[in-house]
Formats: C-alpha cells, structure tokens, sequence
C-alpha cells in the first residue's frame, strides 16, 4: 500500500520517523521495516531600522529591512509582511531582491542561500497632525516554503516619535503709550 503524508508543522521535527509492523497467521512475529525522511527546514531572520527615530511632520523616513538565512537548507518562497501604519505615507521602495507589494505589504523572496541577505528599504513620509505621537511599525516573515524552527527572530519592530515643536510668540512696545512724533520701539 501507498501512503501520501503532507508535513505541514514539523515544530522542531528535523527528522520524521515512519515504520511499519506487519504480522499475519503464518509469521506472529512482527515483521519491522522503519524509514527516516529529513524535514528539510530553515533559520529565516528578520532586523529592520529607520533612517531617523526623531523626524518632523512632512519628514521622509526611510525603513530597511534585511532578511537573512543562517541554514541549514535553501529556503524557497519567504512571504515578509510590512504594511505601513497610521501616521505613515508610502513614499517609494527598493527591493534589492524579490518584489514589494506596497497595497498589501508583502515583500515576496523567491530563494534564499544559505548565509545569504536580502533587502527592503520602504520610504515612508510623517503624516500630519502627528506631532509628540509615537508610531511603531512592525514586520514579520510571514510565510516561507520550509519549517523555521527558530521563530524568535521572525519578526522586528521599529519605534519613532514624531517631533512636537511648541512655539511662541510675543509683541511688546516701549513705551507701552507711546505720544506724538516720539519713538517706539516693538520688540
């Protein structure tokens, strides 16, 4: 017989272990045959970090996302998710590999190597009325074609705080009453 098995979360399975045990009435002792398949699986990584924590209203930031694969295997088809927030205008991207949807935030890599990086720098502009208001912009790998069995590194967040510029003004004349043909002075 023919069975088809589809892994879909190994966990932190690198090997799965398959065996059989056949008996009949002619052999009651069990016959054993084991097979070992190796679950091929990755170290996907992700950092990201803007140009500027401190930007002004109308500012443009620039955001870069590096991507990295410490191995064991080539990983195929990775799917990392980073849609601008509130408080944030798209601007313009470059993708050093892969593709950049700016509608849905998907940044698609179609491979890998092993020690490889990849880049994104997303170019985004400070809304306005945003001053003294803390905007945090998260990434996250959001997909991939082999198991990642370390999930801790998977996603990266960025935190700035738009700058909040309190400004005054004052007026004042000497003499405060001033009379005829006399000199007054505003400062």
């Amino acid at each position: 017989a023919t069975f088809n098995v589809t892994v879909v979360n190994p966990g932190s399975t690198t090997q799965l272990l398959n065996t059989v045990s056949v008996t009949c009435d002619q052999q009651p002792t069990p016959v054993v045959a084991s097979v070992a398949d190796r679950v091929i699986h990755t170290d996907l990584g992700l950092a990201k970090t803007v140009s500027d924590n401190h930007p002004d209203e109308g500012e443009t930031v620039v955001y870069t996302l590096v991507l990295t694969n410490s191995g064991p295997s080539l990983a195929t088809n990775v799917f990392v998710t980073d849609l601008l927030t509130n408080g944030l205008v798209y601007v313009s991207h470059t993708a050093g590999t892969g593709a950049y949807n700016r509608t849905t935030g998907v940044w698609s890599v179609s491979s890998l190597a092993v020690g490889a990086a990849a880049q994104l720098q997303i170019s985004a502009r400070i809304a306005t009325n945003t001053a003294g208001t803390a905007i945090t912009n998260t990434a996250w790998i959001s997909g991939a074609g082999a198991a990642d069995l370390e999930a801790g590194n998977n996603a990266a967040a960025v935190e700035l705080t738009v700058v909040s510029v309190d400004l005054g003004l004052g007026k004042s004349a000497e003499p405060a009453t001033p009379v005829e043909n006399a000199l007054l002075v505003y400062t």
